[in-house]
C-alpha cells in the first residue's frame, strides 16, 4: 500500500492562479457577453478571473508524456502536483 508523504515535506502547487489586473476589463466582457447571449435579460457578476499556472501546465505536460511513452493506446488525468519544499 502506498501512503502519502508527511505534508509538512511537500506543497501542492496550485492548477490555476489569479489573472493579472489588466486582464480583468477583456476576459470580464468577454464572459459577460457568452453568458448574455444564452440569458439576454439577466446581469453577470464576475468574482474572481484566474489563469492557468505555467508551472503546473508544464509539470503535467512532461508527466503525461512520459507516461504516454510507456501506454501509448491510454488517456491521462493528472489530479494533483506537489513540489518538495526546499527550506527543509
Amino acid at each position: 500500500m502506498i501512503t502519502d508523504p508527511p505534508a509538512s515535506d511537500w506543497q501542492e502547487v496550485s492548477s490555476y492562479q489569479p489573472a493579472p489586473a489588466e486582464d480583468y476589463p477583456l476576459v470580464s466582457l468577454i464572459a459577460a457577453a457568452l453568458g448574455a447571449e444564452c440569458y439576454p435579460e439577466s446581469q453577470f457578476v464576475i468574482r474572481r478571473i484566474e489563469k492557468r499556472n505555467p508551472e503546473f501546465k508544464r509539470v503535467a505536460l512532461i508527466a503525461a508524456s512520459i507516461a504516454a511513452g510507456e501506454l501509448p493506446d491510454s488517456q491521462f488525468t493528472i489530479k494533483k502536483i506537489a513540489k518538495k519544499n526546499e527550506n527543509k
